[in-house]
């Protein structure tokens, strides 16, 4: 198997360490690791002459996806866009995945609807389910009332890019 290495740098060109990077093939199938002090992850991949689709998220920097082939490349440059105005990212590569900061589980589905364990969204609980676009807005309230707005940005197979703003705690009326 090709050991592929993704740098991964700001816009600056600093290095980013502890960088989420997942690499997803066109059957779903996904290999994930994190950057170290360098900002580089040695990803083992089995095949470099397709697309895969590649998420990244990253403390203090916005999420980042794109789609691209490795060819015959042992390196593959990213840069990340700093967070200015304190979105995060978040992902899931297992179906399921918890926001930091909020109690409670999100499984969110391709086709569009994502289910909450103890979690409202959007005012009510998410059971049966909640219907979501893609990059619509959602608002998260957890069992301690601590809140936060979440974006899908990716909803494919088992894994999800999601952009959310960082949790409040409720503050009384």
């Amino acid at each position: 198997m090709p050991d592929v290495t993704f740098e991964i740098v700001g816009f600056q060109h600093e290095a980013v360490q502890g960088a989420a990077v997942l690499a997803a093939y066109p059957s779903g199938v996904s290999v994930r690791g994190e950057t170290d002090a360098k900002g580089e992850c040695r990803l083992h991949l089995y095949r470099t002459d397709q697309d895969m689709t590649v998420l990244v998220a990253a403390e203090g920097y916005l999420p980042f996806h794109t789609t691209l082939m490795a060819g015959g490349s042992d390196r593959v440059h990213l840069k990340l866009e700093s967070s200015k105005d304190g979105r995060k990212a978040v992902l899931f590569d297992r179906s399921t995945g918890y926001i930091p900061g909020i109690e409670g589980r999100l499984n969110p589905h391709k086709d569009g609807y994502v289910y909450g364990d103890n979690i409202a969204i959007n005012g009510r609980l998410a059971t049966p389910a909640v219907h979501f676009k893609i990059g619509e807005p959602l608002r998260l309230v957890d069992v301690y009332g601590v809140e936060t707005t979440i974006r899908f940005l990716v909803v494919e197979g088992q894994f999800s890019l999601i952009e959310y703003t960082e949790p409040t705690a409720y503050a009384g009326q």
